[in-house]
């Protein structure tokens, strides 16, 4: 392989490397907008559980902040590993 051809497929790689890192940092930020919208959620759920209602519709506001707090959860489990893939990535390719 010439040295021409060895820049090329270095930069190439670089350029791989780095769509990816952009690829995981949209997704981290829109899993971050999602975070939000669920945090939105649950403080409208607890405003609700705060007004006159029955105990069967409490019981569903609960149950669904529940739901919001483990899709929260979930959504922050993913953005802590794109962050680790944007770490290894930029390891690998320097």
């Amino acid at each position: 392989m010439s040295k021409v051809d060895a820049y090329v497929s270095h930069l190439g790689n670089a350029t791989r490397a780095l769509g990816n890192i952009i690829v995981l940092e949209t997704e981290m930020k829109l899993l971050e907008l999602k975070i939000v919208d669920f945090e939105n959620h649950i403080k409208e759920n607890v405003r609700m559980l705060d007004g006159d209602i029955g105990e069967p519709q409490k019981n569903i506001l609960k149950l669904s902040n529940t739901e919001y707090e483990l899709r929260i959860l979930e959504l922050q489990t993913k953005i802590k590993l794109n962050s680790l893939s944007i770490t290894r990535v930029k390891m690998v390719r320097g």
